[in-house]
């Protein structure tokens, strides 16, 4: 409490010294992001035939006017003015000297104060060079605004420039890395409040991205899936252009799947929407893709028709990525044909095309990135010194703090005493927490002493049984006896191996700590194929609901699942086996559903039947520790377990585990090997 008060007196005192020294004051990032809304809104106004006159409408005296309210510094001022004139040439397509006086006025934006000034100059300098396909320099800039943007925490805006540098990746040819930076953009805008119609375009350029690159990548499923979470969108925002380039992605997927009905609607209904908004290349390249779909239904004469119409309209707009993709379609056509010369030309064309386009600008952003890494370690050197440099300033804010140390004294001297009985308290609660803590240890130690007994017997059983085998092997003669008794020996060690696993693990459930997000149905059946290579005799049915999570510990989520799955296995029915599970999420909960078909257990056991050492049935061949360790570990997960069972029909177990807040795709978090157990 007596820091607390303390820091805020500095505070204070600190703004108090600063204030008489700065000629202005740190302008709150709100306010920052209004002023720049204003100067967006005056650059577009701005609408001349020369540069000249371009820069004189951007140094009006109204956007003087406008900054008196404000009240920046000189410097703030003069970088927002040149902002403007940068954003007015760009607007009039004269990007050479927009870039001009951004590389001018950048470096003055060096400081933490403007770092805000830096990525909106950073992220206008990268979409001049998209607009002058240069995709390394505007990925460069992109890059550095995005960083920028999420440490400011602006997350629609940072959202907005991962969007641009997965499109980046994606026109030449790094797909994986344009999957990765299209999710993020995803991600952000979800994270983001009060979304607008722009927003949610980008979400669906996001998405359409995504589903593009998965089919660049051949996971057609995964394309589908981004296309029917884009569809929607475009619906609830009334975008028909969107909704028609949506549908002609689509219409790939169809066509890769042999839907060429569907492929042949959803083109057509691409086609005529981009006519309708004077989109020619996504026009010709719907027209492509019908090209395409003709071809296969071996309609070679119309297909030429459609490939003509096609380069007509796509070659007024430069769009490299849908020349590409043209030519090497046409390309193809014309190998049908047998018209090899004309394939020839068109593949020339394409290679060209693809390498003026997508090998050196591709492996030139695959360099940027590691370049864009060591940057940032350069820059948290920066910061570490720019850290060092306040620390020096804060000196001469101590001098004066200690003008206050005397009124501080009799705060202290009153916060001390009422901390001492905060801490006479704190020490009674402690104490009751050591005590109950002791009894947890004392009733563990017991529990332990219970198994060392237990083993010390359980061990000993399967070792005589090995001895006296082994001598048996010995007397014997006959090579098929000597067989069938190193078989029995071989199956004895194994019970006993199994024996020891559940002890080992009674022995680790308690130490396991770590939580971890994993994926049910993915978890489940890598343990259900395990099991089939162990007991191939029985049929295992799955019935499993995708995209189920939860946090837990994964070596206990071992011990509940690989338990049940044992003892569905061993007392398993003898004539056609089979066991089924079952997943659902309702309620925040996530339930799972193992039954068997089985020996079953009778009414009077089911109460005691997770108390340890519990066996019931003549097939138990372990320690009888399985369901008491499947109960203690899903008591540490705040879990659950019910049974229910009919003799000689089967058993059913039901799990209930908390779910995961937020579902999301992720790498497995287990170790798909079963322990040996």
């Amino acid at each position: 409490m007596q820091a607390y008060r303390f820091a805020c007196i500095v505070i204070l005192l600190t703004c108090m010294v600063s204030a008489c020294e700065d000629d202005g004051y740190i302008i709150p990032l709100q306010q920052k992001i209004k002023v720049f809304a204003w100067l967006d809104e005056a650059a577009r106004r701005c609408r001349h035939s020369t540069p000249d006159s371009v820069l004189a409408c951007a140094s009006a005296d109204d956007t003087s006017s406008f900054l008196t309210s404000v009240n920046p510094s000189a410097k703030t001022k003069e970088i927002w003015l040149q902002y403007k004139k940068a954003h007015a040439l760009s607007e009039n397509d004269f990007g050479d000297e927009a870039i001009r006086i951004i590389n001018r006025i950048l470096p003055e934006t060096e400081d933490y104060n403007y770092l805000y000034e830096r990525a909106i100059l950073l992220s206008l300098r990268s979409f001049i060079h998209t607009n002058h396909f240069n995709a390394q320099l505007a990925a460069y800039d992109a890059y550095q605004s995005a960083d920028i943007l999420m440490e400011l925490g602006i997350t629609k805006e940072a959202a907005s420039k991962r969007l641009s540098i997965a499109n980046l990746q994606f026109n030449t040819g790094n797909f994986e890395i344009a999957l990765e930076n299209a999710k993020q953009a995803v991600m952000l805008y979800k994270k983001s409040k009060d979304l607008k119609r722009e927003d949610t375009l980008h979400i669906i350029n996001a998405y359409n991205t995504m589903g593009m690159s998965y089919v660049h990548l051949k996971y057609i499923d995964s394309a589908a899936t981004s296309y029917g979470a884009a569809l929607p969108l475009t619906r609830h925002i009334n975008s028909d252009i969107w909704e028609g380039l949506i549908l002609g992605n689509i219409a790939r997927v169809d066509f890769i799947r042999g839907n060429l009905g569907a492929a042949i609607a959803k083109y057509t209904q691409e086609a005529t929407v981009c006519l309708k908004y004077n989109e020619r290349a996504a026009a010709g390249k719907a027209l492509t893709g019908l090209a395409e779909v003709y071809v296969e239904q071996k309609q070679y004469d119309l297909a030429k028709q459609y490939y003509d119409s096609a380069w007509h309209l796509m070659r007024v707009e430069r769009r490299p990525s849908i020349w590409l993709d043209y030519f090497k379609s046409l390309h193809s056509w014309f190998e049908l044909m047998h018209q090899f010369d004309s394939a020839h030309l068109t593949f020339e064309r394409y290679i060209a095309l693809r390498d003026s386009v997508q090998s050196p600008q591709s492996q030139q952003l695959l360099r940027l990135q590691k370049q864009l890494q060591f940057e940032k370690q350069l820059t948290l050197l920066r910061a570490e010194n720019q850290l060092r440099s306040s620390e020096l300033n804060t000196s001469r804010i101590l001098i004066v703090s200690i003008l206050a140390v005397l009124v501080l004294i009799s705060i202290l001297l009153y916060t001390i005493r009422r901390s001492y009985r905060k801490t006479s308290a704190l020490n009674a609660e402690l104490e009751n927490k050591v005590k109950a803590r002791t009894a947890e240890l004392v009733k563990l130690n017991s529990e332990l002493d219970t198994y060392l007994y237990r083993a010390s017997h359980d061990v000993r059983r399967p070792i005589l049984s090995i001895i006296g085998l082994g001598q048996l092997a010995g007397l014997t003669h006959d090579e098929n006896e000597r067989r069938a008794i190193q078989q029995k020996i071989d199956l004895t060690a194994r019970d006993m191996d199994k024996m020891l696993s559940k002890i080992h693990m009674a022995y680790e459930l308690d130490k396991l700590e770590g939580i971890q997000s994993v994926n049910m149905k993915d978890y489940i059946l890598s343990l259900m194929e395990q099991f089939k290579g162990l007991y191939p005799e029985i049929t295992f049915h799955a019935d499993l609901e995708d995209d189920i999570l939860v946090n837990s510990n994964i070596r206990l989520l071992d011990i509940i699942f690989i338990n049940i799955f044992e003892n569905a296995c061993i007392f398993n029915n003898q004539i056609d086996p089979e066991i089924t599970v079952r997943s659902t999420r309702a309620n925040g909960h996530v339930e799972v559903v193992f039954k068997d078909n089985g020996i079953g257990i009778e009414q009077k056991y089911l109460k005691s039947i997770f108390n340890p050492y519990t066996r019931y049935s003549d097939r138990s061949i372990g320690s009888g520790l399985g369901l008491h360790l499947v109960q203690k570990a899903l008591s540490k997960l705040n879990g659950r377990i019910f049974v229910e069972s009919t003799i000689y029909l089967g058993t059913e177990f039901k799990i209930i585990l908390p779910a995961c807040k937020e579902a999301a795709s992720m790498e497995p978090a287990w170790d798909t090997r079963i322990k040996s157990f």
